[in-house]
């Protein structure tokens, strides 16, 4: 066994009585991975203070010895987002777990990455052609979630590459491409030069194009509809038992979004008990700044209510996605 591997074993198991002794604000997942950040192979590439560069060498030698040229050619998106492989000797509980759902389902185990970002609560998976797929867990996401939701999220991920749902978004979308210049060169003969002026026709020419464009993306999300990431949950609490952990994750996403607003109503209270204090100028430059980031708030549950409520966006609220789990328990315990 290699030396860090002892290292992080015992990080581990100091770990987990700090863990048992006090609330359990983090779980074993999270845990594992703060033992990664002191091991003496990664320490650098977690170093805040740290040469960047070198970190970055250290990062790239560990990354390219454990992964083939085409498998970092085909997960060259998620190597962009300054990722750290998660091998059985890294970070073997989560590795294990990972595993544990790929052989039950019949899966090849996919390259499991850690950003380094510590600002992504999200997580995502690829499955580009025949490669076994990769998923990426942020950072962020692994501090604030209990190992029971990490589960649920990386079931779900773990679903999208079971079902080869990028693959099969790619294979509309290249409909959806054909569909596009088949609609565009039907069109484009009601538009001629004769009847316009040369700036005129070229206008017409790009709204047709956008028009057209437009169409043919809708109409692959009309085809898409939710559908993959209904498959994905359902693969998460059905063939994994983990819809207490997506209920929990979706319910603290939307605790999220109640605490933004409430953060909109003290700054607002703030900035008018401290009206007579302020000067007019300094009042109505924040007042100003104040009104446009809420302008900009309220785009944004539009747009969310748009893209979760109709068949526009890829994702159905959490609140849909709560109740579609929470429906499958009722079933289960009736």
């Amino acid at each position: 066994m290699k030396l860090y591997s002892v290292f992080l074993s015992g990080l581990l198991a100091v770990g987990s009585l700090s863990i048992a002794e006090d609330a359990p604000v983090h779980g074993r997942y999270y845990a594992e991975l703060q033992a990664l950040k002191d091991t003496p192979e990664t320490k650098l590439m977690f170093d805040e203070d740290a040469h960047q560069g070198l970190a970055g060498i250290e990062r790239d030698i560990i990354i390219r010895k454990d992964l083939t040229q085409f498998q970092r050619f085909v997960r060259g998106l998620f190597l962009m987002c300054d990722v750290v492989l998660v091998t059985p000797e890294t970070m073997p509980l989560l590795h294990g777990y990972v595993e544990d759902v790929c052989k039950k389902a019949n899966m090849v185990t996919p390259t499991v990455f850690i950003t380094r970002h510590e600002g992504i609560f999200n997580a995502f998976a690829q499955k580009l052609l025949m490669s076994s797929g990769a998923i990426l867990i942020g950072q962020k996401l692994m501090k604030e979630v209990s190992d029971e939701s990490l589960e649920g999220i990386v079931a779900h991920e773990l679903g999208h590459i079971k079902y080869n749902h990028v693959n099969k978004a790619l294979a509309l979308s290249v409909l959806g491409g054909i569909m596009h210049m088949l609609l565009l060169n039907k069109l484009e003969k009601y538009i001629t030069v004769k009847d316009n002026t040369q700036y005129t026709y070229a206008f017409k020419q790009y709204l047709l194009w956008e028009a057209t464009k437009a169409a043919s993306s809708l109409m692959v999300a009309f085809i898409i509809n939710k559908r993959f990431e209904k498959e994905a949950d359902a693969f998460a609490y059905e063939a994994n038992g983990k819809a207490n952990g997506l209920i929990e994750f979706f319910e603290l996403l939307l605790k999220k979004d109640e605490i933004r607003e409430e953060e909109f109503v003290t700054v607002y209270e703030l900035l008018q008990n401290n009206k007579s204090s302020l000067s007019g100028l300094d009042y109505y430059r924040l007042a100003f700044k104040y009104y446009i980031m809420k302008g900009g708030h309220l785009f944004t549950k539009a747009y969310k209510m748009l893209y979760h409520e109709t068949f526009v966006g890829a994702h159905p609220s959490p609140e849909a996605r709560i109740k579609a789990a929470q429906d499958y328990l009722a079933q289960q315990n009736a």
